[in-house]
This record gives structure tokens, C-alpha cells and sequence, in this order.
């Protein structure tokens, strides 16, 4: 996608632009994670450029009229025919394009976050300079599928879906500009704002450490009853010939120190948001070192585990949590 600056914007007083919008807001209450452009949602209006281009007809055809001059109505006639087929295109340019959500990565409160869409169509028809409101300029084609995005604010965590924005073109001669308010559903989790981990919050969870057993092949710690998928390697053989009944052996193997973030346990601070951003400062530091970590809220827990994804699945819980 390209950089485009457009000079051309719809002109019209402002307490109209802010009706019209208003109109087409209300129009806009189904949310889908697919938007297709149609002549029903399509809106049109010259351009400063466009405004200029009628005024000059109008100064034409007057001049026409008073000096009673063929060639000047030949002039007019024919500018207005090609304004015409310029409107006319500039609308059909944007009618057919298909706006679907793609996947957008999560962020921390307080930051930008990009929402992602693919753009495609089915008309067997080219789009060329299709604008969105940070205006990158991208084209469309037949059978191929394009990309932009749309960055907001993020201002609180939780379940973020993108605003209503602006896709417009004003192609081919810029004297007109048509554009449709894209309402679509494309959800985004924002993370609570991270505390950085401070030295309070290390010596609270320092004496927070547990051990936990887990299943391996170190230590035998004793015989149970065979389930479909354990080894033969791991067969009782002695037991089985006592009882004729089939067991395996038990291996376990102690996996070390591991860390439980409980939220109760923050109870000398009152701010509930202010305890999200520090299970979050402690989460990513955790993530950071490569430890071993859990996460217990009031309403949920999750085991203790490393990894990009389990760090997605704690942060994703603390954005969620409902008080």
C-alpha cells in the first residue's frame, strides 16, 4: 500500500457533514465480520475540486446563453457529460469491493492498536485508488486478495472492536468523492496496562514458590491399573502374573520451583485495576526469565506452565476478568 494525501475531500458546510454522518450511523447497526460495498451504502458528493468544475459550467452555459455562442454550448455539454461519466464511475469504483477481518494481535492498554482486514471482489472489475481514513491508498482486483488496517487508541483493557470508519475513493478524476462507514466485527483483546515488576512485588511472591510432581521416568513411585496408550515398556509383569490382570508401572519426576500469582493475595491494594497491571508486570517479567508460573483469579485458575501461549491465556484472562 501507498502513501496518498487527498486534497479532495467532500465540500460541504460542517453541521451538514455532521448529520450526514450521523445518518449513516444510525443506518449502520448490523456488525458482521464481513462488509460487502453496495449502491445502498454508498455515498457521493463533488469535491472542492467538483464544486469548482459545476461553477464553471454554470460560467460557461451563461456565456453561452448571452452571446448566443454553438461553440460554447458544444464546451458546456460536453464537460458536463464527462462530469457525469466521472460521477458515475467514481461511485462504481468503490460498488462490489468485500471488506473481511483478519487477525489483529493484541496489545497493552494505552496503546495503538491495528485492526487488520482483507479486501477482495467478485465483480470481475478492477478498483484502483481505494482510500481509508489514514489514507493508504491501495487497489483491488478479481480474484485477489488485498490488505490494510486502521489504528485506534486503546483506552481500557478488555474486548475491543474497531470503530466505524471511512473507505472512500475519488477515482479517476477526483471531482467527486463517494465513500461508505464500514461497521464490522473484528474483536481485538487488550491486555491491562503493565506495573513494572517492582521490588515490593518480588519480595511478596518470593516466599510463593511451590514444587509439583509430574508424570515421568526418574523415580518408580508404584503400579496402577493399564489404560489404552501406556507402553509395554512400562508393563508390571510381576504383578500380572499374581493377579492375571493387567498394570503399569508409575514413574514421577518432580518438574521444581514454580510461581502462583493470586490476585487474593493483593489484598493491601484496593484499585482492582491497579492489581491486573501488576499480575500483568509479574506475568510478562516471569515470561521473561522463562519461569515456571500460574495464575489464580477469584472466578479462575490456570496450572502453572512457560511459553508464549500460556502467557497469552494469563494475559488474556487478567483483560477479561469482571469484578
Amino acid at each position: 500500500m501507498s502513501t496518498k494525501k487527498s486534497q479532495n475531500l467532500p465540500f460541504v458546510p460542517e453541521w451538514l457533514a455532521r448529520k450526514i454522518n450521523d445518518w449513516i450511523g444510525r443506518r449502520n447497526h448490523n456488525n458482521f465480520t464481513k462488509y460487502k460495498i453496495t449502491r445502498h451504502n454508498i455515498y457521493i458528493l463533488p469535491s472542492k475540486s467538483g464544486w469548482l468544475f459545476i461553477l464553471t459550467l454554470i460560467a460557461i452555459l451563461s456565456g453561452a446563453i448571452n452571446y448566443n455562442n454553438s461553440m460554447a454550448y458544444l464546451l458546456c455539454f460536453f464537460l458536463a457529460s464527462l462530469g457525469f461519466i466521472a460521477m458515475l464511475q467514481t461511485h462504481q469504483n468503490l460498488n462490489g469491493i468485500i471488506i473481511s477481518s483478519a487477525h489483529s494481535s493484541s496489545v497493552y492498554c494505552g496503546r495503538a492498536v491495528e485492526f487488520n482486514f482483507n479486501v477482495s471482489t467478485k465483480d470481475h472489475q478492477h478498483h484502483f485508488a481505494i482510500c481509508t481514513e489514514n489514507n493508504k491508498s491501495f487497489s483491488v482486483k478479481d480474484d485477489f486478495t488485498s490488505e490494510f488496517f486502521i489504528t485506534e487508541t486503546s483506552k481500557k483493557r478488555g474486548r475491543k472492536n474497531p470503530d466505524q470508519f471511512k473507505i472512500y475513493t475519488e477515482f479517476p478524476l477526483g471531482l467527486f468523492h463517494a465513500w461508505t462507514q464500514v461497521k464490522i466485527n473484528n474483536p481485538v483483546i487488550i491486555y491491562p496496562k503493565p506495573v513494572k515488576y517492582s521490588s515490593i512485588a518480588t519480595s511478596f511472591f518470593a516466599g510463593n514458590k511451590q514444587k509439583e510432581n509430574l508424570t515421568g521416568d526418574d523415580d518408580y513411585s508404584g503400579i496402577r491399573e493399564f489404560k489404552k496408550g501406556d507402553s509395554p515398556k512400562k508393563l508390571a509383569w510381576k504383578a500380572i502374573a499374581k493377579t492375571n490382570q493387567l498394570y503399569t508401572k508409575e514413574f514421577h519426576t518432580e518438574s521444581g520451583d514454580y510461581l502462583v500469582f493470586d490476585f487474593d493475595q493483593l489484598n493491601h491494594i484496593t484499585n482492582t485495576e491497579e492489581k491486573l497491571s501488576i499480575l500483568c508486570g509479574l506475568i510478562l517479567n516471569a515470561s521473561k526469565e522463562k519461569s515456571t508460573y500460574g495464575l489464580k483469579l477469584p472466578d479462575k485458575n490456570i496450572k502453572p506452565d512457560h511459553g508464549d501461549l500460556h502467557k497469552h491465556k494469563c494475559l488474556s484472562l487478567l483483560a477479561l476478568y469482571k469484578a
